[in-house]
Protein backbone atom coordinates (compact mmCIF):
# COMPACT_ATOMS: atom_id res chain seq x y z
CA UNK A 1 0.00 0.00 0.00
CA UNK A 2 1.36 3.44 -0.88
CA UNK A 3 0.23 6.49 1.05
CA UNK A 4 -0.38 9.82 -0.70
CA UNK A 5 2.99 10.90 0.73
CA UNK A 6 4.75 7.94 -0.93
CA UNK A 7 5.24 5.76 2.16
CA UNK A 8 4.98 2.06 1.30
CA UNK A 9 3.47 -0.39 3.81
CA UNK A 10 3.07 -4.14 3.31
CA UNK A 11 -0.56 -5.14 3.97
CA UNK A 12 -2.79 -8.19 3.85
CA UNK A 13 -6.20 -8.35 2.20
CA UNK A 14 -9.12 -10.37 3.53
CA UNK A 15 -11.23 -10.82 0.40
CA UNK A 16 -14.84 -11.98 0.30
CA UNK A 17 -15.25 -15.01 -1.95
CA UNK A 18 -17.18 -14.42 -5.17
CA UNK A 19 -20.06 -16.59 -3.97
CA UNK A 20 -20.28 -14.53 -0.75
CA UNK A 21 -20.27 -11.13 -2.49
CA UNK A 22 -24.03 -11.13 -3.05
CA UNK A 23 -24.76 -12.06 0.56
CA UNK A 24 -25.68 -8.94 2.46
CA UNK A 25 -25.02 -10.85 5.67
CA UNK A 26 -21.42 -11.74 4.70
CA UNK A 27 -20.70 -8.15 3.69
CA UNK A 28 -22.22 -6.85 6.91
CA UNK A 29 -20.08 -9.26 8.98
CA UNK A 30 -16.90 -8.18 7.17
CA UNK A 31 -17.75 -4.52 7.76
CA UNK A 32 -18.51 -5.21 11.43
CA UNK A 33 -15.22 -7.10 11.79
CA UNK A 34 -13.32 -4.18 10.29
CA UNK A 35 -15.03 -1.60 12.49
CA UNK A 36 -14.54 -3.64 15.67
CA UNK A 37 -10.90 -4.49 14.99
CA UNK A 38 -10.11 -0.88 14.11
CA UNK A 39 -11.20 0.16 17.62
CA UNK A 40 -8.92 -2.33 19.39
CA UNK A 41 -5.29 -1.64 20.16
CA UNK A 42 -3.27 -4.60 21.42
CA UNK A 43 0.04 -6.16 20.29
CA UNK A 44 -1.72 -9.50 19.63
CA UNK A 45 -4.45 -7.96 17.44
CA UNK A 46 -3.64 -6.90 13.90
CA UNK A 47 -4.34 -3.36 12.78
CA UNK A 48 -7.11 -2.65 10.29
CA UNK A 49 -6.41 0.10 7.77
CA UNK A 50 -9.43 0.20 5.47
CA UNK A 51 -12.36 -1.54 3.81
CA UNK A 52 -12.13 -1.21 0.02
CA UNK A 53 -13.54 -2.52 -3.25
CA UNK A 54 -10.78 -3.91 -5.46
CA UNK A 55 -11.57 -5.38 -8.88
CA UNK A 56 -15.22 -5.57 -7.87
CA UNK A 57 -14.53 -7.49 -4.65
CA UNK A 58 -14.85 -6.18 -1.10
CA UNK A 59 -11.58 -6.39 0.85
CA UNK A 60 -10.55 -5.68 4.42
CA UNK A 61 -7.06 -4.13 4.40
CA UNK A 62 -5.04 -5.15 7.46
CA UNK A 63 -1.54 -5.14 8.81
CA UNK A 64 0.60 -7.90 7.26
CA UNK A 65 1.92 -10.43 9.76
CA UNK A 66 4.60 -12.74 8.41
CA UNK A 67 3.96 -16.36 9.25
CA UNK A 68 1.98 -19.44 8.38
CA UNK A 69 -1.80 -19.52 8.40
CA UNK A 70 -3.53 -21.81 10.88
CA UNK A 71 -5.13 -24.03 8.22
CA UNK A 72 -1.69 -24.81 6.78
CA UNK A 73 -0.42 -25.74 10.25
CA UNK A 74 -3.38 -28.04 10.80
CA UNK A 75 -3.07 -29.71 7.36
CA UNK A 76 0.64 -30.29 7.92
CA UNK A 77 -0.13 -33.39 9.97
CA UNK A 78 2.47 -32.64 12.64
CA UNK A 79 1.24 -32.01 16.15
CA UNK A 80 1.52 -28.42 17.21
CA UNK A 81 3.51 -27.92 20.42
CA UNK A 82 1.43 -26.99 23.48
CA UNK A 83 3.08 -23.54 23.66
CA UNK A 84 1.99 -22.86 20.06
CA UNK A 85 -1.59 -23.96 20.78
CA UNK A 86 -1.74 -21.68 23.81
CA UNK A 87 -0.52 -18.74 21.72
CA UNK A 88 -3.19 -19.38 19.06
CA UNK A 89 -5.96 -19.55 21.64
Amino acid sequence: MRSPGGIVTEVALKVLRYDMQASGQALSRLKDEGHLLSQLQHPAILKVYDLIVLAGRVCLVTEFIDGQDLSRCIRGGDRMPLRGLIEVV
